[in-house]
């Protein structure tokens, strides 16, 4: 693997493809085929996992309970 190759990470359950490419600063952008021309996911240097990881339980629970 190169310094800027984007790695292809699998199929989503929705069917759209999860990547990952190193963003130039020690860390990574994940991005999805989503949408057409792919969308942002996460950048590994803007924001840490933990305060993903939280916001994704904060909408799981939204959603579940219509709030």
């Amino acid at each position: 693997m190169t310094d800027n190759e984007t790695v292809d990470l699998g199929c989503l359950p929705n069917g759209a493809h999860l990547y990952r490419k190193p963003n130039g600063v020690g860390g990574f952008t994940y991005y999805s085929d989503e949408i057409g021309g792919g969308v942002a996911v996460w950048d590994t240097c803007l924001v840490a996992e933990s305060t993903l990881l939280a916001a994704l339980t904060c909408e799981h629970h939204r959603q579940k309970h219509n709030d």
